[in-house]
């Protein structure tokens, strides 16, 4: 049996460049090897690896360089000097244990990019997001420059444990709440930071076994990664950067060309950089600004209050607003019956459908805060001082929550002065819709008996790029093959989200269904797209013509709720055809969740037999115009077509008793 003593050295991956002018060589070294000589080279190689062995680590790799200068002015040539000291930097010293360090250890800290942006996991947005083609290229590239930089790979490592941390936050994020650590969570983090005491003792040992793994996982490495030392030449560090160059700035280029300017360009590449872990900055800079704009918003609007209170005994209810995005209604089959991309829909009773509604703005950041204020056009810089139906029904006694498949960052703008409102917040940053529809149940379960709850599901919906907003098995239009013309795609593309929105909007309902009690579900797009309609060819929003003022809005209510509200519905019915716009959702959800606010008039809302509708304006380069005079023809004609059967459902309405 071998002592202690004995035990063999770790296996090492040896390497020794020593660079020597042939003119000093013997002659034999120059040759070739051929019987003894060889043998003998052979023995002289063995030597000197034994003595390689056992020479001390600190001298082999931090010879003085005192020492080379003295040998110099002796006599050694300063070609010598040079070659030993090219011979040095090439010198490498690497246990096997710590190129498995080295693989384990970057593959956990540029995990999170593996897992949701390449799609490793099953519930993933798309296998993999086109952000992926950045994510995970920057994430590598950053660590490796990092780490390049360091000649002590431990030293670097330990100085990556607060990184360490932040990549297990991400992923405990990701495996618990479907979401990764971006700008939208850091914000929600920033907030409500005086509840996270609380939080941590609720779910003491989830988060406690994820901290322990993270420091048991950095501390291996470090263990493995002692007495590893590399000496990366310039030309290695210097690719590395010069690819960061090249990938930030030729995203850069193509976001300004997108958003109109090389500030916005930047702005964009910054606001949506995920790589991992050094992602974290940027992400944390827009979550910081975001942040500050909240807490002036809250700071502004401390004093204000709405005095709301429940129209009679509180009767626990569940009222969900959906805001869709980029939705047109003549691509809707409930609208248009010559597409069938709303079958579902289609197919459950009791909805009623507004056919003719206009947004205020073509444009999300300002369209989705008009609607939950207020306020009027002309004073929509005065947002700061108005808070939302949100706090509204907060005030009556509804919980309140908001649940997004948008980023949050500076491009949503005052959309986070109004979402903060609510008592809870979740951004499901990239993910398909239907992630929203499991948060409604998850919320619902944790709802008491007795308790009311308001609900604000903001969708992706059909914001462009249209092919990352449903999976690729919920499309029903192809979008491929030699028969089609480009615009045929791109419609059919688009009708893909529409059918998508069709399936999230039947499950919500289906949600709200199975629990039983009352509830109802407003949808309402923030505004429509171009799509390359006629001979103008314009594609996108904030236009302001009849392709993108024009949205489609929804009600459906439970069964018990429009059996104990019959004037309610009765009165959205004989609305439905009536020209409307997305200045009546504010009252109208007051009177959908049985809350009256002293200075909102009743006939502001369309659940209301007095609703009396108000001229239609929007906002055109922030003036307000006059909506029906820019879409007066089509508008009527489209918006009527197939409106029958809310005429038979009206007809038939002939209760006028509400409790």
């Amino acid at each position: 049996m071998r002592s202690r003593s004995q035990k063999p050295e770790p296996a090492l991956v040896h390497l020794q460049v020593h660079v020597i002018p042939t003119a000093t060589l013997p002659p034999h070294a120059t040759g070739e090897f051929r019987g003894g000589d060889a043998g003998d080279a052979g023995d002289d190689a063995d030597q000197m690896s034994r003595r390689d062995e056992n020479k001390d680590e600190d001298d082999e790799d931090n010879e003085d360089d005192g020492h080379r200068a003295a040998r110099a002015r002796d006599g050694e040539g300063a070609t010598d000097v040079a070659d030993e000291d090219a011979a040095s930097h090439a010198l490498t010293r690497f246990p096997r244990r710590a190129i498995a360090a080295l693989v384990v250890g970057n593959l956990f800290l540029v995990s999170p990019v593996l897992l949701d942006d390449v799609g490793l996991l099953p519930w993933s947005a798309a296998a993999p997001d086109k952000i992926a083609m950045f994510a995970l290229p920057a994430s590598l590239l950053w660590l490796a420059l990092v780490q390049l930089h360091a000649r002590s790979l431990v030293v670097a490592h330990a100085l990556l444990l607060p990184f360490y941390l932040v990549v297990g936050i991400d992923l405990f994020l990701l495996l618990h709440y479907g979401t990764r650590l971006s700008s939208s969570m850091i914000a929600v983090f920033l907030q409500n930071s005086s509840d996270a005491g609380a939080y941590l003792k609720e779910n003491r040992a989830q988060v406690t076994a994820a901290v322990v793994a993270v420091f048991a996982l950095w501390a291996a490495a470090l263990v493995a990664l002692r007495g590893a030392t590399w000496r990366p030449g310039a030309p290695v560090r210097v690719f590395c950067a010069g690819s960061l160059v090249v990938l930030y700035g030729a995203l850069v280029v193509r976001q300004a060309t997108t958003h109109g300017g090389a500030l916005s360009g930047v702005v964009d590449v910054v606001s949506h950089d995920r790589n991992s872990p050094f992602g974290i900055i940027p992400q944390g800079l827009v979550a910081a600004s975001v942040n500050a704009s909240v807490e002036e918003h809250q700071n502004a609007v401390s004093s204000v209050r709405f005095g709301a209170v429940r129209a009679g005994p509180p009767v626990p209810t569940v009222v969900v607003l959906v805001i869709g995005e980029s939705a047109r209604p003549d691509r809707w089959g409930l609208y248009n019956s010559s597409r069938a991309t709303t079958p579902r829909l289609e197919g459950i009773p009791g909805l009623v459908v507004f056919r003719d509604v206009l947004t205020q703005a073509a444009l999300t950041q300002i369209a989705v805060p008009l609607m939950l204020t207020r306020g009027p056009l002309e004073k929509f810089d005065a947002l700061l001082q108005r808070k939302s139906v949100i706090s509204a029904l907060a005030e009556a006694g509804y919980q309140t929550s908001w649940f997004s498949t948008q980023q949050r960052d500076q491009w949503t703008g005052a959309v986070n002065l109004f979402s903060a409102e609510a008592d809870e917040q979740r951004f499901f940053d990239r993910r398909h819709d239907d992630v929203l529809v499991d948060a409604l149940a998850e919320r619902l379960k944790r709802l008491g008996d007795d308790d009311s709850a308001f609900i604000v599901l903001h969708t992706q919906g059909s914001h462009y790029t249209f092919k990352d907003r449903y999976p690729s098995d919920a499309a029903i239009f192809s979008t491929v093959g030699s028969g089609l013309t480009e615009h045929e795609r791109l419609l059919n593309d688009y009708d893909n989200t529409v059918a998508f929105t069709d399936q999230v909007l039947a499950d919500v309902i289906g949600v709200l269904e199975s629990r039983g009690g009352e509830a109802a579900m407003l949808y309402v797009a923030d505004h429509g797209e171009n799509l390359r309609d006629d001979d103008r060819m314009l594609f996108g929003h904030f236009i302001g013509n009849e392709y993108d003022l024009r949205v489609p809005m929804v009600l459906w209510t439970s069964s018990t709720y429009a059996e104990r509200h019959p004037r309610r519905m009765k009165a959205a019915l004989d609305h439905a055809l009536r020209p409307l716009s997305t200045v009546t959702i504010f009252a109208s959800l007051l009177q959908l969740a049985d809350v009256v606010v002293d200075d909102v008039p009743d006939d502001e809302g369309v659940f209301s037999s007095r609703f009396s509708p108000r001229p239609r304006e929007f906002l055109r380069g922030w003036v307000p115009v006059d909506a029906d005079s820019v879409i007066p023809n089509a508008r009527r004609s489209e918006a009527l077509a197939g409106s029958a059967r809310t005429e038979r459902r009206r007809a038939s309405m002939n209760d006028d008793r509400d409790p």
